[in-house]
């Protein structure tokens, strides 16, 4: 689930979390953010893949900071470009 940046940056702060990347961590994940599973897997995964939708509920999901949610969603990179 690491072959994106976003699939990167998102193992990189579940991980952070103590969080085991695996599928059904990234689906029930998923479920808390209010985001389409396979969606999101897949995103992590293609690049080329839809998104899974708003990342807000996953900022929340993972009581991300603005700041710490900027890797996803900030200056660098824009939200549905990830």
């Amino acid at each position: 689930m690491r072959n994106t940046v976003f699939g990167e940056v998102l193992t990189e702060v579940l991980e952070e979390r103590g969080l085991s990347v695996t599928s059904a961590t990234v689906r029930r994940l998923a479920q808390d953010a209010g985001l389409a599973e396979q969606k999101l897997i897949n995103r992590m995964a293609r690049a080329g893949a839809d998104g899974p939708g708003p990342l807000d509920g996953l900022a929340e999901a993972l009581d991300l900071s603005e700041e710490a949610m900027s890797p996803i969603d900030g200056s660098s990179y824009s939200i549905q470009c990830l």
